[in-house]
């Protein structure tokens, strides 16, 4: 029982974090609109950096992890991880006011998805390897072809 209301806890979480992607598209192009793209793009990023600390310093209880002991036992990729978010927030404010939040949002989330089963199948990046069954072949064949009808109706 316990795990389940824990896996619904973690969709809610999976869902709010899809809402909050959307509502962060259209907030940064109407920013963008008014201060420019690098501006938008600071603003979004430096907010995000804000909660993120606040959350740092009530997890961390302001103790400071071991930094020397990260740097020299982590692989390089995972220092990487916030080039991706600034790639995000870049991309979504170049593409959203020409194509919109709709085509933008399902194409990224269809890539994301058929990226996270290369991902899955390969074991890359240190996770647990799922094989890739003629069931995950059709969801992200239906993924695209979900992209396709958003983006020409």
């Amino acid at each position: 029982m316990r795990s389940e209301i824990l896996y619904a806890i973690h969709v809610l979480m999976a869902i709010i974090a899809g809402v909050s992607a959307t509502i962060q598209s259209a907030a940064v192009a109407k920013l963008q609109a008014k201060g420019g793209k690098s501006f938008s793009a600071l603003v979004a990023t430096l907010i995000g950096a804000f909660f993120i600390l606040i959350y740092f310093l009530i997890d961390s209880r302001l103790q400071s992890p071991n930094f020397r002991e990260v740097f020299i036992n982590e692989p390089i990729y995972p220092w990487l991880s916030g080039l991706p978010i600034a790639i995000i927030i870049l991309t979504l404010i170049f593409t959203v006011p020409n194509l919109g939040v709709a085509v933008v949002l399902s194409v990224m989330v269809a890539s994301q998805l058929i990226f996270a089963c290369i991902i899955d199948h390969f074991g890359l990046l240190g996770v647990t390897a799922r094989d890739f069954t003629w069931q995950r072949g059709i969801g992200c064949i239906s993924m695209v072809a979900g992209v396709v009808l958003i983006s020409f109706y």
